[in-house]
């Protein structure tokens, strides 16, 4: 017989084991943190808004959201973001309306200008071209002038000048009652007398000394010219009579004689060779050899157009960059303020306040100049260390900048970072 009592019985409703968890404390402590978390991603985004980083700041939005929603501060941030990016597209329409236009009235001034150059250099060459109309009539034929019968006075082409030193003292001197040396001024029937700028030139040409035959003088009051036979400057002083004249035929055309230094100029020839005072006979008119037709010095020049002296800007758009890069790499929020006086100076020192440090840089940037305006593209890193949370963060970054000249200095008017 077995003195072994009956087994005890284990309780049937033993309790579930639960996980640590589950607790009130441990839960307690995770809402905390999720809260905490959630006011760190509402500081940066707003410290992204600040500095024109929409992309970070959607993302920090997106991330508090997904941890505590209704926190207050998270709807203002979200409205804030939706104008800002509504403003920044109503911003770029605007900024390529103005470009095209910009370039519409620069080609339009170019092609005007052009038309005004060419205008006026058409009309320089047609003003400088020689009038045809007012060239000098062609010197009638020597011969045809001796077969006239026509008592007309004609006017001939003067003679090159010779010296008259050479010639002064074996020129003979016309007495009455002899026919007179030919001079200059007696030819044919009118006073020609050689231009005062032959003897400056006598001396550039000496093949002009040699005399040019020219027709023999006559005495207009007969009907008919009578030719009269000229001496050379070789032969004596006494000349043959006006009517010891041969054949009615032109003879052999003499030399004509310089005219002496001691002559009476505008005196003719009576019948029998007597010398009359120039002061009875009729003025004649005094021609001299036909000259080129001068180009008239009043043709209205073509119109110059002012050369505007070009300043290159982009040094100066350059600096400005450069200013921005060390102000956000030093933290500095008033500094920023002078080269972006659209930023909010408080919000961007709050938001300087929760780095320990920060590193811009910009890298290349590709800027454009248009009068007082200017653009700028850059592509760059930032790198940052907040106070909160410790470690150094590093992303790549697109800059994209509007610039604008007020009185030759530049700032910022607009800044897009992506």
């Amino acid at each position: 017989m077995s003195n072994v009592g009956p087994s005890p019985t284990l309780p049937s409703d033993t309790s579930e084991i639960t996980s640590h968890t589950a607790t009130h404390q441990w839960q307690s402590f995770e809402f905390r943190m999720r809260h905490r978390r959630a006011e760190r991603c509402l500081l940066r985004a707003e410290m992204a808004l600040d500095a024109g980083v929409e992309d970070d700041a959607r993302e920090a939005l997106d991330e508090a959201e997904r941890l505590h929603s209704e926190n207050p501060k998270l709807a203002a941030l979200q409205a804030i973001l939706a104008d800002r990016a509504a403003a920044s597209v109503v911003a770029y329409q605007a900024a390529q309306h103005a470009s095209s236009r910009g370039r519409m009235v620069r080609v339009a001034a170019a092609a005007l200008i052009f038309l005004l150059v060419g205008a006026g250099a058409y009309l320089g060459t047609r003003t400088d071209a020689p009038d045809v109309r007012t060239a000098p009539a062609a010197v009638p034929n020597a011969t045809e002038l001796a077969g006239s019968n026509s008592p007309a006075p004609l006017s001939l082409p003067a003679a090159p000048a010779v010296n008259e030193t050479s010639l002064s003292a074996s020129t003979p001197t016309a007495t009455a009652g002899r026919v007179e040396a030919p001079q200059p001024d007696s030819a044919v029937d009118a006073t020609i007398r050689v231009p005062d700028t032959a003897s400056a030139n006598t001396s550039a040409r000496p093949s002009d000394t040699k005399s040019k035959p020219a027709l023999p003088a006559f005495n207009p009051q007969f009907a008919e010219p009578r030719p009269v036979t000229l001496p050379s400057p070789s032969s004596s002083a006494d000349a043959v009579p006006l009517r010891t004249a041969a054949a009615p035929a032109v003879p052999e055309p003499a030399p004509v004689i310089p005219e002496t230094p001691g002559a009476a100029p505008g005196t003719t020839l009576d019948r029998m060779g007597e010398k009359l005072p120039a002061a009875n006979m009729p003025a004649t008119e005094r021609r001299a050899a036909p000259e080129k037709p001068a180009v008239a010095d009043n043709v209205p020049a073509a119109p110059v157009v002012p050369v505007v002296p070009v300043v290159n800007e982009e040094p100066r758009v350059r600096a400005v960059l450069a200013r921005y890069e060390a102000a956000y790499s030093g933290l500095n929020a008033a500094a920023a303020q002078q080269v972006w006086p659209g930023v909010d100076e408080r919000s961007l020192a709050r938001a300087f306040d929760t780095l320990q440090s920060q590193q811009v840089s910009l890298g290349q940037c590709a800027v454009q100049v248009a009068g007082t305006t200017a653009s700028a593209s850059c592509n760059g890193r930032i790198t940052w260390t907040p106070k909160v949370g410790g470690g150094s963060q590093s992303t790549a970054r697109q800059w994209r900048f509007e610039l604008h000249s007020g009185n030759g200095v530049w700032q910022i008017t607009r800044a897009e970072v992506r």
